[in-house]
């Protein structure tokens, strides 16, 4: 899984590139790449000022506007069954009415005409993509970017540790039973497609997830204080987009905090969607 530094408040977006690993698929690779080169000259984004990576996830966010709003039509049309698109798109119109707030307040004197013209005529500025790129993404954004690239959210059914919304929270292993059940679920997502954590407002990719620390093993034997192995956190391996590096949790009071979103790849379906999507943008 390679390491993406995100651009602005990306996290997601680069997550989900990481989750993608392009660096190992020709197919999703040469499209990214044409993208960005189409997106680049198009909007004359600064090929000083950011880097190729950065690059991509402005253009994945070009991609969402996009779809969402000029060519929703073909976003019902050919990927119906992947997510509520209605549902999405009015949180999306909700999100820019804030974003709009937000930027007049930082002296954005143009971001208002630029949001109408997205609205009525589909029109992506690059003063609204960079507005847009500094927005934290929701889970719903994301599930759709996924989508687009045969990366399906899975509902976690609560038998098996989601939660009533779908995903996975609160890695206890103060509840043995659940929590091996959650570990196992999370294990198989990794494994079969990619698990995005939510961290507060950070988006990290879980990457690993590694046996129980002999080192804590060890610690909670001198305390006299181990009574069932089970109690032992696991360690989990992140990819931070923030710094660009691995990180490590080990902490149960960290674990706590942490909501999982586990997806499923489906490369039969990538293929066919970047033919369609190569053909609609024409790339």
């Amino acid at each position: 899984m390679p390491l993406i530094h995100q651009v602005l408040n990306s996290c997601g977006i680069s997550s989900i590139l990481m989750a993608l690993k392009p660096n190992s698929n020709k197919n999703l690779d040469a499209f990214l790449r044409r993208l960005e080169k189409k997106i680049t000259k198009r909007l004359k984004i600064s090929t000083r000022r950011y880097d190729f990576q950065d690059r991509v996830q402005f253009s994945l966010g070009w991609l969402l506007l996009d779809l969402l709003f000029k060519r929703h039509e073909f976003l019902k049309d050919n990927y119906q069954n992947i997510l509520d698109l209605e549902s999405t798109r009015s949180l999306l119109q909700s999100k820019l009415d804030e974003m709009q707030v937000y930027q007049v307040t930082r002296g954005n004197k143009k971001i208002e005409k630029d949001i109408n013209s997205l609205r009525e005529n589909g029109d992506i500025t690059w003063n609204l993509l960079e507005a847009y790129i500094d927005e934290h993404k929701t889970d719903a954004e994301l599930k759709i970017l996924g989508s687009l690239f045969g990366l399906n959210s899975k509902q976690v059914p609560e038998s098996e540790g989601g939660t009533v919304l779908g995903m996975i929270g609160e890695l206890d292993p103060r509840k043995p039973e659940m929590y091996m059940k959650k570990i196992k679920m999370l294990s198989t997502c990794v494994q079969r497609g990619a698990v995005l954590a939510a961290y507060e407002y950070h988006w990290l990719v879980l990457r690993e997830i590694s046996g129980r620390l002999n080192a804590f093993k060890k610690e909670e034997a001198k305390r006299d204080n181990i009574q069932d192995i089970e109690t032992i956190p696991h360690v989990l391996k992140f990819n931070n987009s923030l710094s660009a590096t691995v990180i490590i949790v080990t902490q149960l009071d960290a674990l706590l905090n942490y909501f999982f979103y586990c997806f499923e790849l489906d490369l039969s379906f990538q293929s066919r969607s970047l033919r369609m999507l190569s053909k609609e943008l024409k790339l």
